[in-house]
């Protein structure tokens, strides 16, 4: 088996293993009060916001 196979068959075997392991796992959601969700959008809109406009103004201006 060349290596390039090897390697192939290794990481696909991770893979299955990875996907067994998500299907056990049951993530739930937080709950989130509304109040908390709208403090979260007024900190992203103050403090990320103005990183993205910042950064699409200087490759406009490249």
């Amino acid at each position: 088996m060349s290596g390039y196979k090897k390697t192939r068959t290794v990481i696909l075997k991770k893979v299955l293993l990875m996907n067994q392991t998500v299907k056990e796992l049951v993530v739930k959601p937080p709950n989130i009060s509304e109040e908390t969700m709208r403090e979260i959008a007024k900190f992203f809109m103050k403090t990320s916001i103005p990183r993205i406009l910042a950064a699409r103004q200087k490759e406009q201006e490249r």
